[in-house]
């Protein structure tokens, strides 16, 4: 049954009219104005049903009408003052034909939050808070640039003929997702309001700036899908955490050695507090690869207070030797002999932060005074360059295989959604073949057993 919801809660609506909509206008004042009112048939444009039998019947022949959905967008922008608003359950406003769409900007969902909300969601009915949501297409009309995508990742348009059945999702998106997840088990309330004509990308990131469930990395999203913010770093830093499983503040320290490379009062007011420069980070990602490929991916790498020790080290060095240190420390960290890398590893599993920083500078003051000829210098960097090649690649060979077997821990809604459904797919087919193949064994053992029982009574 649709359902329009006063003050975006469900209400029982009268059995003559169940389709009756329920408005409520606040004045520019401030004082409650009109408070409830059945919008009148003539104006809605649709036939509402006058009897209980017969709403399934014109729920079925709504939902192919376009005047249908285009009524109950243009309430909003066209015949309501400011302010006004309406609410559908999200089963019925997909039964209407009306689709939710998602900015490219907004924030990633988290598989880990996916999984707690429907923990808490089990048993009910919906979900206790509601996702707010906007017509798409003022907010197209008044920021072309804005792109949206739906559920199966398609690109949505003014050009689009569903254009006009599109609701953007505001706040709500997890809870979006675990309704597609398990639709028949939970439902969530979408409440639509009007477009305040700002850059929809501001308003959320301003909604959700105060909130503790957007982190740095959201921000971030959020600021270059926007059009905020341009700057390379965060692209280069992405590419370091998904290929070493390190954190953002790690990969950032690595590309810009800074320790606070982003601060989130600068991501909230749309700045960068550190711009990306190419030297910095070739200088940084060659250090770190020859590092990590040398020390096997040890955990121990991936602590900061290692690149502390090696951005004290190039603090140290003076100003005429800083141009070769790129090269000598990746050279360094990348043919570092076995007893020192757990001599290395050992000083950050004791926190014993002071020996590893006199370490490191040593072994660089050695490194670089031991003589080494231009060719030899050349032999070695080819060796180590190669190392990192083939550790990168067997690397990335494995995070392919990994990525198979669990779902993504964040993504942009359609593609976690997507991956989840080909994770449960996946193990759900493996189950079976199992199972199958189990199955068959059972059989050919009960056959052994039975011809064997046949030649023993022969």
């Amino acid at each position: 049954m649709t359902e329009i919801i006063k003050n975006s809660t469900e209400q029982e609506n009268n059995a003559q009219i169940n389709s009756s909509i329920n408005m409520e206008e606040t004045r520019t004042d401030g004082q409650q104005a009109v408070t409830t009112e059945t919008m009148p048939t003539e104006q809605a444009n649709v036939q509402l049903p006058t009897a209980e039998g017969d709403v399934d019947q014109q729920i079925e022949e709504t939902a192919q009408e376009p005047s249908f959905v285009a009524t109950l967008l243009s309430l909003v922008g066209d015949k309501l003052p400011k302010k006004m608003k309406f609410a559908i359950m999200y089963s019925e406003a997909k039964k209407a034909g009306l689709k939710v769409v998602f900015l490219k900007g907004n924030r990633e969902i988290y598989n880990a939050q996916l999984v707690a909300l429907w923990k808490s969601a089990k048993g009910q009915k919906h979900f206790s808070n509601g996702c707010y949501v906007v017509p798409l297409r003022p907010i197209q009309e008044a920021f072309p640039g804005i792109e949206v995508y739906d559920l199966d990742g398609n690109q949505v348009t003014l050009d689009s003929p569903d254009v006009d059945m599109c609701l953007v999702v505001y706040d709500g998106q997890h809870r979006i997702a675990v309704c597609e997840l398990h639709p028949a088990e939970i439902d969530v309330l979408l409440e639509l309001n009007e477009f305040d004509g700002c850059n929809p990308l501001d308003t959320i990131k301003k909604m959700n700036s105060l909130s503790k469930n957007w982190s740095g990395t959201d921000l971030r999203v959020s600021n270059v899908g926007s059009g905020v913010s341009t700057n390379k770093l965060y692209e280069e830093s992405e590419n370091l955490q998904g290929l070493y499983d390190i954190t953002s503040k790690l990969a950032e320290y690595i590309l810009t050695f800074k320790r606070e490379a982003t601060k989130k009062k600068d991501l909230v007011d749309g700045k960068d507090t550190t711009i990306y420069v190419d030297e910095h980070g070739n200088r940084g990602r060659g250090i770190f690869n020859a590092t990590i490929t040398n020390f096997g991916g040890a955990k121990e790498v991936k602590k900061i207070e290692l690149m502390d020790s090696i951005v004290e080290t190039y603090n140290s060095v003076k100003d005429t030797e800083k141009p070769t240190f790129a090269r000598n420390m990746k050279l360094f960290m990348g043919t570092m002999a076995e007893p020192e890398r757990e001599k290395v590893k050992k000083l950050i599993t004791d926190k014993d932060y002071g020996t590893l920083n006199s370490v490191i500078n040593k072994g660089y003051t050695d490194f670089c005074s031991a003589g080494h000829t231009e060719e030899t210098l050349l032999q070695m960097e080819a060796g180590v360059d190669k190392a990192i090649a083939d550790y990168v690649t067997e690397l990335q060979k494995k995070n392919q295989e990994k990525a198979a077997k669990k779902p993504l821990k964040c993504g942009r809604v359609h593609e976690v959604i997507q991956h989840k459904r080909a994770v449960e797919t996946k193990i759900a087919n493996e189950k079976s073949a199992k199972a199958k193949k189990a199955s068959l064994e059972d059989q050919e053992a009960q056959s052994m057993v039975d011809n064997l029982k046949k030649e023993s009574n022969l």
